[in-house]
């Protein structure tokens, strides 16, 4: 068989889920998400949730904004 035969999914697609998989991939900040999508929350009560600092959480969210 050749590749034009099977239906592949388009390359925007194939970017956007791996990035969205690159973001989930750290624990931190699954964490992050979850208590985001239970609540509003500052970077402070966050930190003080998770037991980081202010700085780590600041940097974790920074890095979910640019992925979007």
């Amino acid at each position: 068989m050749h590749r034009n035969e099977h239906p592949l999914l388009p390359e925007d697609v194939v970017l956007n889920t791996s990035l969205i998989f690159k973001a989930l991939a750290d624990p931190t900040r699954i964490k992050i998400l979850y208590l985001l999508s239970r609540e509003e929350c500052s970077v402070n009560h966050i930190a003080k949730v998770l037991g980081m600092s202010q700085s780590a959480v600041s940097h974790q969210l920074s890095y979910l904004r640019n992925m979007k």
